[in-house]
């Protein structure tokens, strides 16, 4: 008969648990963001707020790397069966509950503008963009020994965006034109969330 041992990092537990709350909080005090008179203390107490809250997002990243690329019985195959059906159903589902209650059951204004209503979904495009190259970044992760492959995400994560302040004048240009601008975030969001991802792996080995 064979045994699987399971073991449980409950301490994971307890930052995800911790990183819940001000995930709430961010987005509690986000509801009225624009309606604040910005020399108010109102806005004082929602800046504080929002500034020690933004710790949470990265967390729950770290554990997510932390756990598949230390893990030595990573089934990739499994995860895309398992953890990336449950993501597509939960946008699926709360993007259809959202769109209808933003514009009152109207589905041709959702047709005609479907974007419009992914923005607070945002994490789950993340958490599911980084399964989707779990392969890659743990080949980089592994053959870069961990601790180099993340120095080098982390330097380019920095660097990037100082670079954008120069593209338009190595290219030529006066201004990025706003469509280009928007890929060239994505670049830049991608290399910050997959050092975040291999930081958890290095901390959690």
């Amino acid at each position: 008969v064979k045994i699987r041992l399971m073991y449980r990092f409950y301490y994971l537990d307890v930052l995800r648990i911790m990183a819940t709350i001000p995930v709430v909080m961010i987005h509690v005090t986000g509801m009225r963001w624009l309606q604040i008179d910005i020399y108010s203390i109102d806005w004082d107490v929602y800046n504080v707020c929002r500034a020690i809250s933004r710790w949470a997002v990265p967390m729950f990243v770290l554990i997510s790397g932390s756990l598949f690329l230390n893990s030595k019985t990573l089934n990739v195959k499994k995860i895309y069966d398992k953890n990336l059906v449950r993501i597509l159903v939960s946008f699926i589902f709360w993007y259809i509950i959202f769109a209808i209650f933003q514009t009152r059951g109207y589905i041709s204004e959702v047709l005609q503008h479907p974007l419009h209503y992914i923005g607070h979904l945002w994490f789950l495009i993340l958490i599911g963009a980084l399964y989707v190259l779990l392969p890659l970044i743990r080949k980089i992760y592994e053959n870069g020994g961990g601790k180099k492959a993340l120095l080098l995400f982390v330097i380019l994560a920095f660097l990037f965006p100082s670079c954008l302040e120069t593209i338009p004048f190595l290219l030529g240009v006066d201004v990025i034109q706003p469509q280009e601008m928007f890929y060239l975030k994505i670049v830049q969001k991608v290399l910050g969330w997959i050092s975040y991802f291999m930081l958890g792996g290095y901390l959690g080995n």
